[in-house]
């Protein structure tokens, strides 16, 4: 557990707790924000409002899957969309934690169910940005390069994702791997760097959990970037994301 954890949470501070472990996980501090998460886990079932446990569940979600422990992240996520659905039915919350199960399966190697999921999506939240990094994601692991370029496209071309923008840097990462396997090596420095301008890449590591990101970030560097440290940090991180 984290060296920085306060005393056990009063009810009151779960919140606060949940918004600490995001900020440590997108600093690539993935011991403290499971710290900070396992200090809320204990109070939620008495006092936790659904609010807070769906925030909870879809941190503890993100931090998993950071961590390469797909199972787990699934059970969150799941745990996550339930409450979505309660809370919130068909809504924006309910959209990103689908886009966050179907990342999580395509990395877990259960490509079909996620095809079969995109084809019964409806167009709307087919066509929703965070959705299309994961349809994007899942194109990359097929080794359709080509498909996950064309899938980004409309989310790195101006079309803002339908979540919080510290999602982009993970969208424009992806074009980045995308157009690198293509071979268009400017146009991967362009959005990899892009990516880099947006900031808390170690936030959105589910591009970097591609096989081909270390090998983009160490070129990135070696052909010029305005965020050398940033990329040494971010490299230093892929040893935790398994």
């Amino acid at each position: 557990m984290s060296s920085l954890a306060p005393e056990p949470a009063a009810p009151s501070l779960l919140d606060p707790y949940i918004v600490l472990a995001s900020g440590a996980r997108r600093q690539g501090r993935f011991a403290d924000a499971a710290g900070w998460l396992d200090l809320c886990e204990g109070e939620l079932g008495e006092n936790g409002s659904p609010v807070a446990r769906l925030a909870f569940h879809s941190e503890r979600g993100l931090l998993e899957l950071a961590r390469g422990r797909d199972r787990e992240a699934l059970a969150s996520f799941r745990a996550a969309e339930r409450l979505a659905a309660l809370l919130v039915p068909g809504g924006e919350a309910a959209t990103r934690i689908k886009a966050r199960i179907l990342e999580t399966l395509a990395f877990a190697g259960a490509t079909d169910l996620v095809e079969t999921i995109l084809t019964q999506m409806d167009k709307r939240q087919r066509d929703a940005g965070e959705v299309r990094v994961a349809a994007a994601i899942l194109r990359i692991l097929g080794e359709d390069p080509a498909s996950a370029a064309e899938e980004i496209e409309p989310v790195v071309r101006g079309a803002d994702l339908d979540g919080p923008r510290s999602r982009l840097p993970a969208a424009f990462g992806v074009e980045a791997i995308a157009r690198d396997i293509l071979g268009d090596r400017e146009a991967a420095h362009q959005a990899l760097e892009r990516a880099l301008d947006l900031g808390e890449p170690a936030g959105s590591v589910l591009w970097l959990r591609l096989q081909h990101a270390p090998g983009l970030l160490e070129r990135h560097v070696r052909s010029g970037t305005s965020h050398p440290l940033l990329v040494g940090y971010v490299l230093s991180l892929l040893g935790e994301i398994v």
